[in-house]
C-alpha cells in the first residue's frame, strides 16, 4: 500500500511541477537558423603551383645528386617498354618523356645559376604537394649498421624473419569495388582470407619460418623494421638486408604511444631517446612494441647497397621516399625544411636547434608510414652520422615536383647531352 501511495505522490508532484513550470515559462525564442556545415576540403596530393621555379629554388644540385638522377633515368629506361605513365595532376608523362625531362634538367643545371633559373622558368612546370591540412611534413630515415649472427646464441636472440610462405597479399586496386583501398595481406583459412598474425602473436611463436638471422637487441630489430633496410655484420662480413613485405596489420607509431601515455616528456621524444628508454625498461619495451601490430619481413640483398621501391640504390641526402600510390616514382623534387643542427658532438639536440635545409632530390622510395600528399622521408645514409639527422628530423616544409613542359620536350634537341 505504501508503494502505491508513494508512486501516486510522485506522479502528482511531477504533474504539479510540470504545470508550475508551464506557468512560469517565457515565450520561446525563434529557432536559430540551421548551422551550415562546410564540406571537408580534400586537397589533391599534387597541384600546379602558382610560383615560378626561380621563386622557389635557391640551391643548385650537389655533385652527389647526379648519381641519384642517373639512377632514376635507369629506372625509366627499364619500364619504358611496359607503357607505364607518370601522373602530374593534369598531365601524364611516358617513361621516355621522364627520361628526356631529367636529361634536360641535368644539362641546364650546369649552366651559371642565373641562366639555370631562367631555363627552369621557361622550360619546366612546378607542382606543389600538400596534405589535407594544407601543409607538408618532412622526416628522415637511415640504414642502421648492426651486429648479428646466422645462428641463435645467448647474445644474438632477436630474430629477423623472411617473408612467410603462407602470407598472401592482394592488390585491391585491381578490384573495381575497392579502388580506393590499397593492398592487404593475410592467410588462408579454409576458403577465406583472414588477417595475418599480429606482432604479439609472431613474438609468441606463431610463425613456422626459420629466422633469416639474429640481432643482439630487440629494440634495434624493431627500429630496423621502421627503416626498412640496413646492414648486418655477421661472421666478419657485411650483409645488406632489405624490405620483403609486411603482415598487413595496422602500423602504430611507438613515438605516438609513448607520447599519448606520457611515458616520456614530449619535448624529448626522438629515435635515440626512445631506444634508450625501451632498452632500460624491458617490461615496458614489450608492452610498447606490441602496441604496434604491424610486422616487417626481410630478405638478404644479392647486391650491395640500400635499395628503394624503384629497385635503384638510394643516395644519402639525395633520395627521398614519398607515397608512390599518389605521386610519380623516380621524379625530380625540391624540398625546403629544417634539420637538427650539430652542436659540440651531441648525439641529441634540443628541438629548438634547427637550421634551414633545402635542395633538389629524387623520389626513389616509399614507406608504410609515408602516406598522402606533402609527406616526405629523406634518406640520410648509413650509420651513426645518418642516425643523428634521421632520428631528429620532423618538421613542416615545402614540397615541389618539377618536370619539363611537354612542348619543350617535343621541340628539344634530338640528342640531349648525358
Amino acid at each position: 500500500m505504501r508503494v502505491w501511495i508513494f508512486l501516486l505522490c510522485v506522479v502528482l508532484f511531477a504533474g504539479c511541477a510540470v504545470k508550475e513550470a508551464e506557468k512560469k515559462a517565457e515565450p520561446s525564442a525563434p529557432p536559430l537558423p540551421p548551422t551550415k556545415i562546410e564540406p571537408e576540403v580534400k586537397i589533391p596530393p599534387l597541384l600546379p603551383s602558382n610560383k615560378k621555379p626561380s621563386e622557389i629554388v635557391s640551391q643548385t644540385p650537389t655533385n652527389g645528386f647526379y648519381r641519384a638522377l642517373d639512377n632514376s633515368i635507369g629506372y625509366y629506361e627499364k619500364v619504358a617498354k611496359k607503357g607505364v605513365n607518370f601522373s602530374f595532376y593534369d598531365q601524364n608523362y611516358t617513361a621516355k618523356e621522364m627520361i628526356d625531362s631529367l636529361k634536360l634538367f641535368k644539362e641546364i643545371s650546369k649552366l651559371p645559376k642565373n641562366e639555370f633559373l631562367s631555363r627552369l622558368d621557361s622550360d619546366f612546370l612546378v607542382y606543389e604537394s600538400k596534405n589535407d591540412k594544407n601543409s607538408s611534413l618532412i622526416t628522415g630515415y637511415y640504414a642502421p649498421v648492426l651486429k648479428g649472427s646466422f645462428a641463435k646464441t645467448e647474445k644474438y636472440n632477436a630474430p629477423l624473419y623472411p617473408l612467410p610462405k603462407d602470407l598472401i597479399t592482394a592488390d585491391l586496386k585491381q578490384f573495381p569495388v575497392a579502388n580506393s583501398v590499397r593492398d592487404i595481406a593475410g592467410k588462408i583459412e579454409g576458403r577465406s582470407l583472414v588477417p595475418y598474425f599480429t606482432r604479439e602473436e609472431i613474438e609468441k611463436g606463431a610463425l613456422k619460418e626459420k629466422p633469416l638471422l639474429y640481432l643482439d637487441n630487440k629494440v634495434e630489430a624493431f627500429l630496423l623494421e621502421v627503416q626498412g633496410s640496413g646492414i648486418v655484420e655477421c661472421d666478419g662480413k657485411k650483409h645488406y638486408v632489405g624490405y620483403a613485405g609486411k603482415n598487413g596489420q595496422p602500423y602504430t607509431s611507438i613515438g605516438k604511444i609513448i607520447y599519448e601515455e606520457k611515458l616520456m616528456e614530449s619535448s624529448k621524444i626522438n629515435m635515440q631517446t626512445i631506444k634508450e628508454f625501451l632498452d632500460a625498461n624491458e617490461t615496458m619495451r614489450d608492452y610498447v612494441l606490441q602496441k604496434n601490430k604491424s610486422f616487417v619481413f626481410f630478405k638478404l640483398n644479392k647486391t650491395e647497397g640500400i635499395f628503394g621501391n624503384i629497385s635503384v640504390p638510394l643516395t644519402a641526402k639525395e633520395s627521398v621516399a614519398m607515397d608512390s600510390e599518389l605521386l610519380p616514382r623516380g621524379a625530380l623534387c625540391y624540398i625546403k625544411t629544417e634539420i637538427p643542427k650539430k652542436i659540440n658532438g651531441l648525439s641529441v639536440v634540443p628541438k629548438t636547434e634547427r637550421e634551414p635545409f633545402e635542395k633538389f632530390f629524387m623520389v626513389q622510395d616509399t614507406g608504410g608510414a609515408i602516406r598522402g600528399g606533402g609527406r616526405v622521408d629523406i634518406y640520410f645514409g648509413e650509420g651513426d652520422e645518418a642516425l643523428f639527422y634521421a632520428g631528429q628530423t620532423a618538421s613542416k616544409g615545402e614540397v615541389y615536383l618539377l618536370v619539363a613542359k611537354k612542348n619543350i620536350l617535343k621541340f628539344a634537341k634530338t640528342e640531349i647531352k648525358k
